[in-house]
């Protein structure tokens, strides 16, 4: 049931406490007699109880492992050390009338009842680890109060007696028990201790790697378990798209680095689970309509020479209205119509039908270079446009510049009509754009092209 306060009123209840310091009190007294009833009872109490639990859960429609179950399948020696001080209160309280109060609080502490029924939920469930692991913590915890009554009772006694064989018999047999059963506790807390603390690494490190692989796989639940040969069982859910996959080699990556970090071997398991993005209807038109418009915008700047689109986002407003917004990188932004954003939002309204506002921020295109003739090539660019715009017959054919002459002479050889005389062309321009890129540049010098030199 998963039900709080049922569960207290089963250890408030507790009919497994009273037999148990009955059969302590027989042993400590020498009382045949007492220990046999005693044990009787306590034989019922288990049985009546084993039973009806087992009973209960065969019959339930409901048969799930929940929390209160799975607290006590993994019993470990503060288990022990708990029912040890439990059942010395609870000697004190049979023995002393002024704290008998306290049973009640010791009997929650013991918690006898839950882990036998639980036990029994486990055979009924045909489940062997529910099985053991409870009925591992009811013997302990019988064991030990058995033990620790029967010496405080021999010590404190109702009555001054002799020590007696039966009670050293019966002394030596219930610390057995317990001793036997105490080995696999201590392993068991020692595992758990290092699964305590090996968690957070081995979460720190699948984390790490994962988002190394891509971004988009996400860990879902860690699960570390110690094995009795040393080996560690590292069970996780990763969620990853579709399109990704964890190949061999990252599974061996991974084992690799929790070993190192761990100092034992490690048995990773990974249950990859797939992500599908599921969107409403609303949004599927919408996504199509953005790639509607992308696509158009990026057919019209197809369009365009020397032209490249560095990002562009396109965002609905509250009122359907659409903004297109792009940055674009350019050869010459005086070559960029200024009327394109009104082209791209024509084209769009003929193509989807849509009405929208676009914007576009325009960089200029720069190429640098580390050798010396990045700027020469420039300068050499610049100036046939230059001489473009003097006559556009005119062609920049060999560009010189000699460093080893003082001030550094720029020599341009231009070919030319035959009809335009190089001489009586205005220089002015071209020797400002000279000064630009060789600021300490002497004359221009300006040569026709061989083919244009008359013999």
């Amino acid at each position: 049931m998963n039900n709080s306060a049922v569960i207290i009123g089963g250890m408030i209840i507790s009919p497994l406490v009273w037999p148990i310091l009955s059969v302590a009190l027989g042993v400590s007294f020498s009382q045949n007699k007492d220990i046999k009833k005693s044990l009787l009872i306590l034989l019922m109490a288990i049985v009546a109880a084993y039973l009806s639990a087992a009973v209960v859960t065969l019959v339930s429609p409901i048969k799930m492992i929940n929390a209160e179950i799975t607290a006590r399948i993994e019993p470990t020696f503060l288990d022990i050390i708990i029912a040890c001080v439990a059942g010395f209160v609870a000697a004190l309280g049979v023995s002393h009338k002024r704290i008998s109060s306290s049973l009640a609080g010791v009997a929650i502490a013991t918690s006898l009842l839950p882990p036998l029924c639980v036990s029994a939920i486990g055979i009924a469930l045909l489940d062997i680890q529910i099985f053991s692991g409870a009925l591992l913590l009811f013997a302990a915890n019988v064991a030990s109060i058995l033990f620790v009554a029967i010496i405080t009772f021999s010590i404190v006694g109702l009555k001054k007696k002799k020590f007696s064989e039966l009670r050293l018999k019966a002394m030596l047999v219930t610390a057995t028990v317990l001793i036997i059963i105490a080995n696999p506790l201590l392993t068991l807390l020692e595992n758990q201790s290092f699964e305590l603390l090996a968690y957070p690494t081995v979460k720190d490190i699948l984390t790490q790697k994962l988002e190394s692989y891509s971004p988009n796989i996400t860990l879902d639940a860690i699960e570390v378990t110690t094995h009795n040969n040393g080996q560690m069982l590292v069970t996780t859910n990763v969620l990853l798209p579709s399109d990704l996959s964890i190949d061999y080699e990252q599974q061996k990556e991974l084992v690799g680095a929790l070993e190192t970090a761990l100092e034992r071997p490690v048995n990773l398991k990974l249950q990859l689970q797939r992500t599908i993005s599921i969107l409403s209807e609303a949004d599927q038109q919408k996504s199509q309509l953005k790639n509607k418009l992308s696509g158009t915008f990026h057919q019209v700047m197809s369009q365009q020479d020397h032209i490249s689109v560095d990002s562009l986002q396109m965002e609905e407003d509250s009122d359907g209205f659409w903004q297109i917004q792009a940055v674009v990188r350019s050869d010459a932004i005086a070559d960029v119509s200024i009327n394109l954003p009104k082209t791209i939002k024509e084209q769009i309204l003929a193509d989807v039908g849509l009405e929208t506002t676009v914007q576009l921020e325009i960089i200029p295109r720069q190429t640098l270079s580390s050798e010396d003739e990045s700027i020469q090539d420039q300068l050499k660019t610049e100036l046939q446009k230059a001489l473009l715009q003097i006559h556009p017959e005119l062609e920049l054919t060999l560009l010189t510049i000699d460093d080893q002459l003082q001030p550094p002479l720029v020599t341009l050889q231009i070919k030319s009509p035959e009809t335009l005389v190089l001489a009586e062309l205005d220089t002015a321009g071209l020797e400002r754009l000279v000064q630009r890129y060789v600021p300490l540049a002497g004359e221009l010098q300006i040569e026709p092209a061989p083919e244009y030199t008359s013999e």
